[in-house]
């Protein structure tokens, strides 16, 4: 009513501190393979960073899994189960899932979802492209090397947020331990870097089956 007092929205905000870590990891060479094989450097640190980000991967979706929701879902066919998984999130008010993560594994059987009347995509909502990407209810369906198997996530990745206090980067040392003795060289990949979650249920964790 004009002139009267607004209501008043009361937010009860919890402030969590992180710290935000090293994660990182090392690998020694002789300095004699490096001269010998010039393409050892070069492949050291690529692969270095392929097992950093296997080790960020892992540590985000552990920390994602401890306090998403449980996906609740009674139906069989791994399409309707992550049907239902969807509604569910779309039902904690918590923000428009932006993804379904998965295996390989299960990406595969949902492509495999026989068509009836002719039409592929049942039940409905599926869309599936030529090259396989598929799309539930317009929500990408990614499937990742490095999720647990016959494990389904759907997420809103809005309420997820990646801290970095310094990039990540490979360094090179001869003077860690004995290195200068034994004529070793160190590479070390690493950064700071930790998961934030602003609402933490906002993922539900289910299973295929």
């Amino acid at each position: 009513t004009e002139g009267s007092g607004k209501a008043q929205v009361d937010y009860d905000v919890t402030m969590v501190n992180t710290s935000v870590p090293f994660v990182a990891g090392y690998a020694k060479v002789s300095r004699q393979m490096l001269q010998d094989l010039p393409f050892l450097q070069a492949y050291l640190s690529q692969s270095l960073l392929e097992d950093w980000n296997r080790a960020i991967n892992n540590s985000f979706m552990s920390t994602i899994t401890a306090s998403a929701t449980a996906g609740s879902t009674s139906a069989t066919p791994v399409a309707e189960r992550i049907i239902d998984y969807t509604a569910q999130h779309l039902a904690l008010g918590l923000g428009q899932p932006n993804v379904i993560l998965t295996t390989h594994a299960v990406w595969a059987s949902v492509l495999k979802t026989q068509p009836t009347n002719g039409s592929y995509g049942v039940p409905g909502g599926i869309t599936i492209g030529a090259q396989g990407e598929t799309r539930i209810v317009g929500i990408p369906l990614v499937p990742h090397s490095q999720i647990v198997s016959g494990k389904i996530y759907v997420m809103n990745t809005d309420a997820f947020a990646i801290a970095q206090a310094s990039g990540l980067a490979v360094r090179s040392t001869e003077t860690d331990q004995d290195d200068f003795i034994k004529n070793l060289v160190t590479y070390r990949a690493e950064a700071r870097v930790a998961l934030l979650s602003f609402q933490p249920t906002a993922a539900i964790y289910g299973s295929a089956s």
